[in-house]
């Protein structure tokens, strides 16, 4: 069983400068326009952080679908640039990453990095398994609803957010005609429970670390789609906001899941509750070895001019090829 509370070693990923101005603040609403706003924030859903400067990488990078900074058999999986927004999640709500396996791997390590949690707030935290294909993650519309599962009885509006779940008592609803359910079974939890941790606020971000060997690593091929869940355990709907560094991704749309009420902007009831994709990006990690190979990565190459010559041409390219499944078999042929 998971304890209930645990303490982390943070490790800063990325040193960034992030102020808030306590007489001008600017809100960034789910429309893409920002608003100014004087006055308490504490029940904001999104605040835009102003003057963030990303200044240097520290870790091993892997952006689902883009370049490593160093090769090896140790990569860590995370979004750039998710420093735009402080995004907060209320009593009973979820927030979801997910990310694609490069290749063959095993998951080591998950993290997030939270910006505020003034009420010293516990979340559960936990994996799952995408069912969707990752052109329909990418393509997932933005604050669009698309279901829930029935939890009769368990005091939350009779819903709830994974298969594996403890209160789940009932299939997946679909509010979105013709859609499947975009998430699967845990891949790591305990009998459906998260595990239990206290985020703390830190500006500039820095990530707090589980260890899934607490439970044993979960092991993925390449092309597997699998999500970091992050769930607010608060009693109280709408109550003691708990604050994610965020920003826009495109194509990679986090998601958030609404015990009550998705208000921002405002849903008819009961249809604003449930799993919504979302027009931000959730700064979360994972770290994870890499058991098989992964495709070469062209880091950069001459680019060809426009014109009437059809050529030859020479083009200088630099690519990098690994094998962590078989060392003896990497480089460009």
């Amino acid at each position: 069983m998971f304890k209930k509370l645990f303490t982390v070693t943070f490790v800063a990923v990325f040193l960034l400068s992030a102020f808030l101005s306590a007489q001008d603040h600017s809100v960034l609403r789910p429309d893409g326009k920002i608003i100014k706003y004087k006055g308490d924030l504490k029940n904001l859903e999104v605040q835009s952080i102003k003057g963030h400067k990303s200044v240097s990488q520290t870790v091993t990078d892997r952006y689902s679908g883009g370049n490593s900074l160093l090769l090896g058999t140790i990569d860590t999986l995370r979004y750039p640039g998710l420093t735009t927004s402080n995004f907060g999640i209320f009593g009973q709500e979820w927030l979801l990453q997910w990310f694609v396996a490069p290749a063959d791997l095993d998951l080591k390590q998950v993290a997030f990095a939270c910006y505020e949690n003034p009420d010293n707030m516990t979340v559960e935290v936990k994996v799952v398994k995408g069912n969707w294909t990752l052109e329909e993650f990418k393509n997932a519309n933005t604050q669009k609803l698309w279901g829930y599962y029935e939890a009769t009885g368990n005091g939350y509006n009779d819903i709830t957010a994974f298969f594996d779940n403890p209160d789940r008592t009932g299939g997946w609803t679909a509010i979105e005609p013709g859609s499947t359910e975009p998430f699967g079974t845990d891949l790591w939890s305990d009998g459906g429970q998260g595990f239990s941790i206290q985020p703390v606020g830190n500006n500039p971000a820095v990530y707090q670390w589980i260890d899934l060997g607490i439970l044993g690593y979960p092991q993925l091929v390449a092309g597997d789609i699998f999500a970091v869940a992050i769930k607010h355990t608060g009693a109280t709907f709408d109550a003691n906001r708990t604050g994610f560094w965020a920003g826009a991704q495109s194509g990679f749309p986090g998601w958030k899941f609404y015990s009550n009420d998705n208000t921002n902007p405002p849903f008819p009831a009961p249809d604003d509750r449930g799993w919504f994709s979302r027009e931000f990006t959730f700064d979360m990690a994972a770290e994870v070895e890499l058991t098989g190979d992964r495709a070469p990565k062209i880091n950069s190459f001459t680019e060809l001019p426009s014109g009437l010559d059809v050529g030859p041409f020479t083009v200088d390219a630099n690519i990098t090829d690994d094998n962590p499944g078989n060392p003896g078999s990497a480089g460009v042929a």
